[in-house]
């Protein structure tokens, strides 16, 4: 529900289980947008993994129970916030082309 995060038309009190996915939330500052997009790609799996829990809980009802776990940021070694990045390795993991040090 990112993509609700910044809109001036939904509040929390405007957003219900029965809204719409709007998935992704776009990152404010341009330069951080030019190298990360925004979180789609990540939003689009975790939803797909709540319908397909949802689709199975209406076909199997109270014989079975889901849980859908974002994960987040999973770093090799220590997980320290100075290291994050939108491409979610610390940069020392990511491919020269990846790094956007060219």
């Amino acid at each position: 529900m990112g993509g609700y995060k910044d809109s001036p038309t939904h509040g929390p009190s405007s957003i219900h289980p029965y809204t719409n996915p709007n998935i992704g939330t776009i990152p404010l500052d341009p330069a951080t947008l030019a190298v990360s997009g925004d979180a789609k790609a990540y939003a689009a799996a975790k939803l797909a993994g709540e319908r397909l829990a949802m689709t199975l809980g209406g076909m199997y009802g109270d014989r079975t129970s889901f849980v859908v776990l974002r994960i987040g940021w999973c770093q090799p070694g220590e997980n320290l916030p100075e290291t994050l990045s939108a491409k979610g390795s610390p940069p020392e993991f990511l491919l020269e082309e990846e790094s956007g040090d060219r």
